[in-house]
């Protein structure tokens, strides 16, 4: 399987084509964009680092994945913890609700 494939699939749902724009190629690495989307970027380089040629075509599929649903654990773990702080500010700010 070649290295573009995978990032091809990764990028047919994702909004605005950003995973291949991140993807150079001729040099198989991340291209760096100054306006860009950092989670594509992301997305990209976890399929480079993880990428083995030598490889058979369904290992290459199940490993990348296997980093992004990693990656998408990870994700939801920062999430609840941001839901959390949320309910704490939530319920401070509804004690001050003269200072709003």
């Amino acid at each position: 399987m070649k290295l573009g494939e995978l990032v091809a699939a990764a990028d047919r749902y994702y909004p605005e084509e950003f995973v291949t724009r991140h993807f150079d190629p001729v040099r198989a690495r991340v291209r760096r964009l100054r306006a860009g989307d950092d989670l594509a970027g992301f997305i990209v380089a976890e399929i480079l680092e993880t990428y083995e040629k030598s490889a058979s075509d369904e290992a290459q599929v199940n490993e990348a994945i296997r980093v992004l649903e990693q990656a998408m654990r990870d994700l939801e773990s920062s999430l609840r913890g941001l839901r959390e702080l949320r309910e704490v500010v939530g319920s401070c700010s509804k004690g001050r609700s003269g200072d709003f």
